[in-house]
């Protein structure tokens, strides 16, 4: 049965991998402060769902399974029927793939906004510039520009619930007898291989850390178990929740951390989203590419004497010209002694 249709309906669609989804979310806060009142629908993936569901400002999740369930041709038109029976008045959508653009043809509704690079761009009533050199939250907001809004560079938002709450509270009286002074939180997966700077280098920095009375606790999902064990078990006063928490959990754990350091990966969203220090370490790809932390709290790790740099906007899985010289000339050591000097000023 369909929902209640309000006088504005909107649904965004992003589909693309968790970190996209994460920095979508300040479309949602800005389209309910820009439309008082308005109604807003969020369509994502399975794996993307725990970001949004318990965001107050939405009133529905539509999961878009499409390497499951809906992958066929048949799934997608069950979908799109879903959503042309909702009766959307604004659709905008940041992703920018065929299935997007075909679902957001599908939301019948009057206002479809799009980027310009966006696949089958006739379904759009309006398209707007994909500016490169831009974050993507920026990219992102600016798909509000034909209705009016007025936006300012926002950062990631989530809602941990009260269960997320106690879950993480749980942990932290379990490894850290609720001492979180000296937490510091390391991210060292990534779906792309020539974006995860080496084991060697993160354990050298824990190794540091650890020497400077600095607990370290490796996040990840559930496919970035093995390797965080891996570095775990190396270390003392190190522990691995790698694929025990939630995103929301996690995020929840990070804003009791005193800093996160992470490759280019969606955990980097996370830190930002929960005002820590962000150390990120760029490899296969830029910052320029509009994925990087920013702010006062954000700090890059890079080499910018690497002429082959970037070798692709998502990074691969192996290194093309076979050195990797991206990642292991950024050396541990110095990034261990960056870490521990902003603790130290922030103390």
């Amino acid at each position: 049965m369909n929902k209640p249709i309000s006088s504005t309906s909107i649904l965004i669609i992003q589909t693309a991998f968790l970190g996209d989804v994460i920095l979508t979310t300040p479309l949602v806060s800005a389209l309910q402060k820009g439309i008082p009142g308005c109604q807003i629908d969020f369509l994502t993936i399975p794996n993307s769902k725990n970001v949004v569901e318990s965001n107050p400002n939405l009133r529905d999740i539509i999961i878009f399974d499409k390497r499951g369930k809906d992958r066929s041709w048949g799934g997608l038109r069950r979908l799109g029927k879903l959503l042309a029976g909702n009766g959307y008045s604004i659709c905008v959508t940041p992703h920018r793939s065929w299935r997007s653009a075909y679902l957001t043809h599908r939301s019948g509704a009057d206002i479809r906004i799009g980027f310009d690079h966006s696949a089958w761009s006739g379904v759009f009533t309006h398209l707007i510039n994909y500016q490169n050199d831009r974050h993507e939250i920026l990219r992102n907001l600016s798909l509000l520009g034909p209705l009016n809004i007025e936006t300012e560079r926002l950062v990631p938002e989530l809602y941990p619930t009260m269960e997320d709450q106690k879950t993480v509270k749980s942990f932290m009286v379990e490894f850290l007898n609720e001492d979180q002074q000296s937490l510091f939180a390391i991210a060292p997966g990534s779906i792309w291989s020539t974006k995860r700077w080496p084991v060697e280098n993160y354990s050298e920095v824990i190794k540091n850390l650890t020497g400077e009375g600095i607990r370290t606790v490796l996040i990840g999902g559930r496919e970035d178990m093995d390797l965080c064990n891996e570095i775990a078990v190396r270390q003392d006063q190190c522990f691995s929740l790698a694929g025990k928490l939630s995103i929301r959990q996690t995020y929840q754990l990070l804003r009791s951390c005193q800093g996160l350091l992470t490759n280019d990966s969606a955990p980097l969203h996370l830190g930002m989203a929960a005002s820590i220090p962000v150390f990120a370490v760029f490899g296969a790809t830029i910052p320029e590419f509009g994925f990087a932390p920013f702010g006062k709290k954000a700090y890059i790790f890079e080499n910018k004497k690497i002429l082959c740099r970037p070798c692709g906007i998502h990074g691969g899985t192996k290194c093309p010209v076979r050195t990797f010289a991206c990642m292991e000339s950024i050396h541990p050591l110095f990034v261990a002694e960056k870490i521990k000097k902003i603790i130290s000023n922030r103390r």
